[in-house]
């Protein structure tokens, strides 16, 4: 309104001179506002070219680089699963082959999808779809020996040059394939690295010319000034979050492939709990991970029977049950009954935690997950793991988390069963 007054009081003074001063000021006007309006364009562009180029980094980093990272391990995974199976095959009666043959079938099928992923993911790179196709060809090698050998397993003659070569040319392509993925995982984890750190440059040079944006706002409108400084946080905001998520899934991944290794040098049962719950701690970063098998005693009682981490004779005070009663009715009892896994989100407030929430609050445990371990008649003992964060237990490592339970119940039985084989085999000889 006093522009405006201005302006009428001006368009009232008669002569040259009242026109060339309302003239004038509306050149001024005119000028202030352009550079208003030219400086807030200028944020808008630059904010929306920030935006994109961050979202087009996530976009590369999420969909294929990050998916690269997690395909790559979980082939490698099988890969020794499926070694696994031979192995088990090689040690195992005929009567027992069809669960193994089954399970290499259903590992079969599922590299095959990864593999077609993989190959989509790696066609704009030359050096990587190469190294790729060359772990395709060894594979497929490998898989057709692999068959004929399971042919030659059928006459028991043979065993000796199955194993001859299952420890021979086949162990040299499972090591060159291995050493394949291997390579190219470390190359999609310093792809994924040089993102974040590409990320992090440009928003660090979207916030110098934010912070000279911020200055010309200043005199010309203060709400220009605040909504640069809420740009910048959000680029501020994204980058740590990519950083985040970068260095949660880098662990997690990390933690998967030290339980793998475990299992494929496991020889006793309790050693392979105990080593697959130091991973989880270790190399997981969580603050407890303990193994209980279900007894069938008057109580239902559940028997620690591996432990690693921060403890405080928390498990040993436990008392926990799998009846359905008070202290049968926690994470570990409901798992046990049901099969299904529990998570606690907060044990300071989640229901029917009340029998453990004292001492878990003071040994710092803020959350939990408790997975089933489980054979193909009953769910005989259950893996739990704390952790110090609320927010420990995401989707994803719940995956994870889930699959290092099933392969320790499928490694656990496997060697149980090869050591009922084994006392079995000395009753026999002693007769």
């Amino acid at each position: 309104m006093g522009i405006l007054k201005l302006l009428a009081e001006d368009s009232r003074m008669s002569g040259t001179a009242g026109w060339s001063g309302t003239t004038y000021l509306r050149v001024k006007l005119f000028i202030g506002f352009g550079l208003i309006i030219a400086v807030l364009i200028a944020v808008v562009v630059s904010a929306y070219s920030g935006i994109y180029e961050v979202q087009a980094s996530e976009k590369v980093l999420f969909d294929e680089v990050l998916a690269n990272v997690a395909d790559l391990p979980a082939l490698r995974a099988n890969l020794n699963a499926e070694r696994l199976d031979i192995a088990m095959l090689l040690e195992s009666d005929r009567s027992e082959w069809s669960s193994w043959l089954d399970d290499l079938s259903k590992r079969s099928k599922k590299d095959y999808e990864v593999i077609n992923r993989l190959i989509l993911r790696f066609r704009n790179d030359p050096y990587k779809s190469f190294r790729f196709g060359e772990f395709i060809d060894m594979r497929d090698q490998y898989q057709r020996e692999r068959d004929e050998q399971i042919k030659m397993l059928r006459d028991e003659n043979r065993k000796g040059d199955v194993r001859a070569e299952f420890l021979g040319i086949q162990e040299t392509r499972y090591k060159r394939m291995r050493a394949i993925l291997n390579e190219l995982e470390n190359l999609e984890m310093s792809q994924a690295r040089q993102m974040v750190n590409q990320a992090e440059a440009t928003t660090q040079a979207r916030a110098r010319t934010f912070a000279l944006f911020s200055v010309i706002m200043v005199v010309f409108s203060v709400a220009l000034a605040s909504f640069v400084s809420g740009t910048v946080s959000s680029y501020f905001y994204r980058a740590k979050l990519e950083e985040t998520a970068l260095a949660r899934a880098t662990r997690s991944l990390k933690m998967m492939n030290a339980c793998n290794s475990v299992v494929m040098l496991a020889k006793e049962e309790y050693q392979l709990l105990q080593d697959v719950c130091r991973a989880i701690v270790e190399v997981g970063g969580h603050k407890l991970a303990w193994v209980g098998y279900a007894q069938h005693d008057e109580k239902k009682s559940v028997k620690p029977v591996a432990l690693a981490g921060t403890d405080g004779d928390y498990v040993d005070h436990a008392d926990i049950s799998w009846e359905d009663t008070e202290r049968g009715r926690g994470p570990t009892g409901t798992v046990i009954r049901t099969g299904n896994p529990v998570i606690v989100r907060d044990t300071r407030t989640e229901p029917g935690f009340d029998p453990w929430r004292y001492r878990a609050i003071e040994m710092g445990f803020r959350s939990s997950g408790t997975f089933p371990l489980k054979n193909e008649s009953e769910v005989f003992g259950a893996l739990m793991v704390y952790s110090g964060s609320s927010e420990a237990f995401d989707e994803e490592e719940i995956r994870l988390l889930g699959e290092v339970a099933d392969l320790m119940a499928f490694a656990t039985t496997a060697l149980k069963t090869r050591g009922a084989e084994s006392e079995t085999e000395k009753d026999s000889k002693a007769i």
